[in-house]
Parts: C-alpha cells; structure tokens; sequence
C-alpha cells in the first residue's frame, strides 16, 4: 500500500471464495476421486499379494502403478503356454478378488526379440489393436 501511495502505482484487491451452489457439486466429485483412488489402490495391492501367492517362482512380477497395471515376465513359457498362465490368472483374479481383468500378451521370439518391442506389443494387445495377447491391467 505504501508503495503504491508513493509510486503513484494502481493497487487491486481481490476477494475470491467457491460458489456457494458450486461447493456440494465439487465436494461430491472429490469425495468419488477420492473414493476411487482409494479403491484402486486396494485392488492393486491385493492383486500385487495374489499374483505373488499364485504364479510360478521363475515369473516376475513389475508394478506400473502410475498405469494400474503389472508386467509379468514369464522365463521358458511360449505363446501357448502364456495362454494358459493368462486363463489361470483370470480365474484366481475372479475367485479371489472378484475382479475381472484385461491382458496383453507378446512372445519372444514370435512377436518381438528385444524387450522394448515386448511391451509394445504386450501393450498394442492390451489396448486390442492387434489382436495378439506379459501386461496385465486392471479394469
């Protein structure tokens, strides 16, 4: 304000507050974000224990939590093999979570032979754009 006075410069004040009508709207979504950030995260972590509990030794298990989803890497186990890992997955998902699940599959060396050309091909499945079914997503 002294600056202002002295200076000869202009001074603005503002008074800001949430639209009265507008707050149970925006508390309304908020608590459902919350809700849902809070769900997702259950979910993920029981399926994080599951998917330990229940795959093979040899496989391993990466978390994309950023993206909800794992990355199950599957040593000596071709096309129709990781087939038969998915369908085993998708049953324990629905017998101990009651979640369903969506899935991505590529196999070295049918598909890809470098790891990176894996996952795009593993994630081109996830999204159906290929056709071909190690990602695993949550819906």
């Amino acid at each position: 304000m002294f600056r202002s006075r002295h200076n000869h410069h202009p001074l603005s004040i503002i008074f800001v507050k949430p639209d009265p009508d507008a707050i149970q709207a925006t508390l309304h979504r908020l608590a459902q974000e919350v809700q849902q950030t809070m769900l997702s995260g259950y979910v993920i972590n029981n399926m994080a224990r599951t998917l330990r509990k229940y795959l093979r030794p040899t496989d391993l298990i990466l978390e994309q939590r950023d993206q909800g989803r794992f990355i199950i890497v599957c040593p000596e186990t071709n096309a129709a093999e990781s087939k038969l890992v998915v369908e085993y997955i998708e049953c324990v998902a629905m017998e101990q979570l009651g979640t369903p699940i969506a899935y991505g599959t590529a196999t070295f060396p049918d598909e890809a032979v470098t790891f990176e050309e894996l996952m795009r091909w593993a994630e081109a499945a996830l999204h159906g754009s290929n056709g071909k079914s190690a990602a695993l997503t949550l819906p």
